[in-house]
């Protein structure tokens, strides 16, 4: 076997009947044929026979076992089901953040919507003191924003989001819509809810500088288009735009014209551009939500 050439491996497949061939059939050349296997050998028909077999199947099961290596189904305490709990490998690095991995039939009930007793889950979070914001995202990126905190991506001039080029983290207001999104029908094999719980007077009062574009359609409109055009931004206008911490405002509808941009509808939005405020965020981080994949 081992002086067996690709092109003797290759010829194998003349004899393999396979879907769109298009070569002449085997039954108009059966000499050249009994001729070609006399000369391979029934050894080594057998074993390009096992080969292909052992190929297809290691290819069958290839993407499937990769992505199981690549996610676990939950990062923390994978046999606590459907109930909060605090991980203690967390109480370093966050106190006690509140957990849940909730599998389908948990999600189907919305058994997160108790927290250690209180009801009503999460707006029971917000009052006059506490705003509350959510971020949706793969296991792999929550568990990374709790170990590692809030990391705010700069450089990448080909990301082109409403309110930041490469440099941004956004938040919404709205949990049921950060849980059923529509990016959510097509979500990585992982996703995650996190929750944030924001003192109303830092993120307001305490020199966390906010651009708040809800009712100024004109300047939406004008921030909307230098981020999204295919061009960079000018220096002058992201220049203007630095002092601000985060910017907050509608939607843009995917799919309009940049001539005229349109924001959706009762949508909302929070991005977050400097340090400062990304420090904010993290240390308001209140809870994390897994979802099975």
């Amino acid at each position: 076997m081992a002086d067996l050439t690709f092109s003797v491996e290759n010829k194998l497949w003349l004899i393999c009947p396979r879907k769109g061939y298009t070569d002449q059939p085997i039954v108009e050349r059966p000499l050249a044929t009994l001729l070609w296997l006399a000369r391979v050998g029934i050894e080594n028909l057998l074993f390009f026979a096992l080969r292909y077999h052992l190929w297809s199947f290691l290819c069958s099961v290839s993407s499937t076992a990769f992505a199981f290596l690549k996610c676990e189904l939950f990062p923390y305490n994978k046999e606590k089901i459907n109930a909060w709990f605090f991980p203690p490998c967390l109480k370093n690095i966050r106190g006690e953040l509140n957990v849940i991995n909730v599998n389908s039939e948990g999600e189907k009930f919305k058994c997160y919507e108790s927290q250690h007793g209180v009801s009503n889950f999460p707006m029971s979070l917000s009052n006059d003191d506490y705003e509350v914001f959510f971020h949706g995202t793969t296991h792999e990126s929550a568990k990374n924003i709790i170990e590692n905190n809030i990391i705010l991506r700069r450089g990448d001039a080909s990301n082109r989001a409403d309110f930041s080029r490469g440099c941004g983290f956004y938040l919404g207001k709205d949990f049921e819509n950060t849980l059923r999104a529509k990016w959510r029908s097509h979500r990585p094999r992982c996703s995650a809810v996190l929750v944030f719980r924001v003192p109303r007077a830092d993120l307001r009062e305490a020199g966390i500088r906010g651009r708040d574009l809800q009712g100024d359609l004109t300047e939406w409109q004008r921030i909307i288009k230098q981020f999204r055009a295919p061009e960079r931004p000018s220096r002058k206008f992201l220049d203007e735009l630095a002092r601000y911490d985060f910017i907050e405002g509608p939607l843009f509808g995917e799919g309009q014209s940049l001539k005229n941009p349109i924001p959706n509808r009762g949508s909302y939005q929070l991005c977050v551009k400097s340090l400062d405020c990304a420090k904010l965020f993290d240390q308001s981080l209140h809870s994390v939500l897994f979802l099975e994949p």
